[in-house]
């Protein structure tokens, strides 16, 4: 895969209490080759900004970058992050197998974004830490998953367990939206990469998520 040959950009929003595991599951994705990633108990501050490129998944060969911000889940940081939330084209939303409270925080933060932002944004719910003390039900994630539209894995952070899966499923999810939308550039969280745009992926930094 030639990766300066960039078509697309998907801003990406990963949100969740914190030590949910939200950074190491992002870590997991950027560095696949890495079998196991040690844990990091050291929370984010505010936001961070990573970038993963994949494959569109379909004949027509698109590479897409997926920028992505991974938020705080510390509250004390809730004023900061509303500017990450807007005109993003995808949600993370994590939660740990053995938290409850993780879990209906998230539920929490879904709510909001289907309240104000519709069915736009798609949303993968993600229970990480699937080797911990199972507390929350099937039934209640399956309520979750009916009611707000969400794409759903169980992954486990450490080992990477379904974390590639996951992500892929939420670009091609983004992907397909898009293609069906008739919106072209005017789809929310996808910037489109004309032959007429630098193609040097030097050249993009957090920025370009900025609208």
């Amino acid at each position: 895969m030639n990766i300066v040959n960039i078509d697309y950009i998907f801003k990406i929003t990963v949100l969740g209490d914190v030590y949910t595991g939200k950074t190491t599951l992002i870590d997991q994705l950027k560095y696949p080759s890495s079998k196991s990633i040690e844990e990091k108990y050291l929370s984010t501050v505010g936001v961070e900004y990573q970038t993963v490129v994949m494959e569109d998944g379909t004949d027509e060969n698109k590479i897409i970058k997926l920028g992505i911000w991974d938020t705080s889940g510390d509250e004390i940081f809730a004023g900061i992050l509303e500017t990450y939330y807007h005109n993003v084209s995808g949600i993370v939303a994590v939660f740990s197998r053995d938290k409850i409270d993780s879990f209906k925080n998230v539920i929490q933060k879904i709510k909001y974004f289907r309240e104000r932002y519709g069915n736009t944004p798609q949303i993968l719910l993600i229970q990480n830490k699937n080797d911990l003390e199972h507390k929350i039900s099937k039934e209640e994630i399956d309520e979750v998953i009916r009611k707000y539209n969400c794409l759903y894995f169980s992954c486990n952070s450490l080992t990477g367990e379904n974390v590639f899966q996951a992500f892929d499923s939420l670009k091609n999810s983004i992907y397909q939206s898009f293609l069906s939308s008739g919106l072209e550039n005017k789809f929310p969280g996808i910037t489109i990469l004309h032959k007429d745009f630098p193609k040097d992926r030097s050249y993009y930094s957090c920025w370009d998520f900025l609208w």
